[in-house]
């Protein structure tokens, strides 16, 4: 196994014994047993070449678990099955914490935080929850009417760009929507130091922009 490191090796039996005492103290099914827990694996010198396991217990004794091909073999299917169990778990665990922070990200949900007309115009800032974003609803015969956003993408220029056109939902018309949930905007849960949290005022004063610039292609 070459030559050892033996700082590193007394540490590793240091963290193997406090693992093995963790083990005893919170599993009921070792209370009357003394767990072991590996630091060491390797192959041995002599042929036939069999496998060593050094492990420790809470106590810090050194025990040594030698396997020739035949153990090894048999410890292969229940490796497996304990393998296979614990990526399902991990994988159940991914699935909770996703639906807890999709459950966090919609609240307080849909919350308008401010709201007005312009002439033929609608604006909204709206709360996601996760984020803000400001959306605006065009007169019937403005010639962007019915249109999708990435048709106009490139002449209207809103923060980020245009992200939605369509119905929404509770309100009357059709509506333009950009977001706030770019690089360098604040969003929540995933936040960042320095990231900018987007005040109701300055959404407001972007949708009033927006107005002006649908405003530019109004036939005359």
């Amino acid at each position: 196994m070459g030559k050892i490191n033996q700082k590193a090796f007394d540490e590793a039996i240091k963290q193997a014994a406090a693992e093995a005492a963790q083990i005893k103290e919170k599993n009921k099914a070792w209370k009357n047993l003394a767990p072991v827990v590996p630091f060491l694996v390797g192959i041995t010198k002599e042929k036939p070449h069999s496998l060593s396991i050094a492990c420790v217990g809470a106590d810090k004794d050194v025990h040594t678990v030698v396997l020739d091909k035949s153990a090894v073999v048999d410890l292969i299917e229940p490796l497996d099955v304990y393998l296979s169990l614990i990526e399902k778990e991990a994988e159940k665990r991914q699935t909770t914490i996703y639906k807890k922070m999709e459950y966090q990200m919609r609240l307080p949900g849909y919350e308008t935080l401010a709201e007005g007309k312009d002439g033929g115009y609608k604006w909204k800032v709206l709360s996601l929850g996760s984020h803000p974003c400001g959306y605006v609803s065009v007169p019937k015969n403005h010639p962007f009417y019915g249109k999708s956003y990435w048709d106009i993408e490139d002449k209207i220029e809103v923060h980020g760009g245009l992200t939605f056109s369509g119905k929404l939902h509770g309100f009357e018309g059709l509506w333009f929507g950009w977001d706030y949930a770019h690089a360098g905007d604040f969003t929540f849960p995933f936040t960042m130091t320095g990231d900018k949290r987007w005040s109701t005022q300055e959404i407001v004063d972007e949708c009033l922009r927006a107005i002006e610039q649908f405003r530019s292609f109004e036939e005359k």
